[in-house]
């Protein structure tokens, strides 16, 4: 079994020590630093057949000095929960609540601060692994693994959507608010409109890796988290690395409702995200005309060379190489559209190294769908990324949305939403 294999091999140590005789209908993992308890009250609101289990991973990063908020979190949750157990030198506290029982794991202060190149995603798969554990000793009854942070705020009907849907993962449709449902500033505005035109691009291109890749918006199937070896250890992209992995091991479900709120925030928490992007977005003289998004052309370009997958093995039994079988592709799909040059597009997947990957995949295929499996395992959610940057940074520079807008690309909608 791949979840006994994964706590056995690579699960973190705070797994081993949990051990838990109550049942719960479902588990939820959230991360915290230097958070107020705020976002307690907020989960009060989340139905369950039964109760849930809240794993709250409160963490510091190593080089940090005490965060006051931590203790005050940990203060807040004494005062108000029930306290049921203890272990192993305080890193694990179990207390008992109304609507969700929390475990509550300490790596801050004196237990063992997270290394801060670790950072969230140590915190969510020290989390995680344990939810594994608990599923696999039936403490949990649904095999899905919850994932979000403090700042977003859950629907009633949250845990209803992992009901009866048979994939590795699935990503929550989400929109920021402002505090106190106040206006959302432009910064923020620029930044969420940029992660639907991406992810829009993607879809409209083709790519099966068309879904956001927020950690605070994810449920995934145990079986899959144990498939991939759980979250990735870094301080930031976690969920962009696991949900790449997700995909090649099923399919990643986009779920348009119900919709996750977050609450905007600009943060330091992380390198890069949303609260870094933000900052650095409110820092710009003029952000409307300064903060710049992909030029439109290069999803066609996207949605020319996943095409060319799709007919290559067909194709190239007509050719005498891999070379010239992918040149009289390229030059077919992009005469289609007379705005492409079909020299930048081989451009790019030579740089890629396109050709070594087309030749392991005929190697490796008995059919044109195993060929195209292979494919897209190549060109994952990260090498899409890499062609998108490269038709960026050498041929297509990026431009301001309203440059974007006047070319009324046919997945524009997030922009003029």
């Amino acid at each position: 079994m791949p979840i006994k294999r994964y706590l056995e091999s690579y699960a973190e140590p705070e797994c081993h020590l949990v051990l838990c005789q109550a049942h719960y209908s479902h588990v939820l993992v959230i991360p915290a630093y230097d958070e107020s308890p705020d976002f307690l009250s907020r989960l009060q609101q989340v139905d369950s057949d039964n109760k849930f289990l809240l794993i709250l991973v409160v963490n510091e990063p190593d080089n940090a000095r005490d965060c006051p908020a931590n203790i005050l979190l940990e203060q807040h949750i004494k005062e108000h929960y029930t306290s049921q157990w203890v272990q192993r030198e305080g890193f694990l506290a179990s207390f008992a609540g109304d609507t969700f029982d929390i475990l509550l794991v300490r790596r801050f202060g004196k237990n063992k601060p997270i290394p801060r190149k670790q950072g969230v995603g140590l915190a969510r798969k020290i989390g995680a692994d344990i939810a594994c554990k608990l599923i696999s000793e039936k403490c949990i009854q649904s095999p899905w693994i919850f994932s979000s942070d403090a700042d977003a705020i859950l629907p009633e009907n949250y845990f209803n959507a992992a009901k009866n849907t048979q994939t590795a993962a699935l990503v929550f449709n989400f929109q920021h608010i402002g505090p106190d449902n106040t206006p959302l500033t432009l910064p923020f505005q620029l930044y969420e409109h940029s992660l639907h035109y991406y992810v829009n691009g993607l879809k409209w291109a083709g790519s099966p890796y068309a879904f956001h890749t927020i950690g605070s918006c994810l449920a995934v199937h145990s079986q899959h988290y144990a498939m991939v070896r759980g979250f990735p250890k870094r301080a930031g992209g976690e969920d962009f690395y696991l949900l790449n992995k997700l995909r090649k091991t099923g399919t990643v479900v986009s779920v348009d409702k119900p919709c996750l709120r977050l609450l905007a925030r600009e943060s330091e928490r992380v390198p890069f995200g949303t609260g870094p992007a933000t900052r650095k977005i409110s820092q710009l003289e003029k952000p409307a005309e300064q903060f710049l998004f992909y030029q439109p052309l290069i999803f066609q370009y996207l949605r020319c060379w996943l095409s060319c997958i799709k007919q290559f093995p067909d194709m190239f039994q007509r050719q005498s190489s891999i070379d010239d079988c992918l040149t009289a592709l390229i030059q077919h799909t992009c005469n289609i559209d007379k705005r492409l040059n079909h020299q930048h597009l081989l451009i790019t997947l030579n740089k890629m190294g396109s050709q070594k990957a087309l030749q392991h995949a005929l190697q490796h295929s008995k059919n044109n769908s195993t060929f195209e499996q292979h494919m897209m395992h190549w060109f994952d959610g990260f090498k899409t990324l890499k062609f998108v940057h490269h038709l960026r940074d050498h041929h297509l520079p990026s431009l301001p949305w309203q440059e974007v807008v006047k070319l009324n690309p046919p997945f524009s909608s997030s922009l003029t939403d």
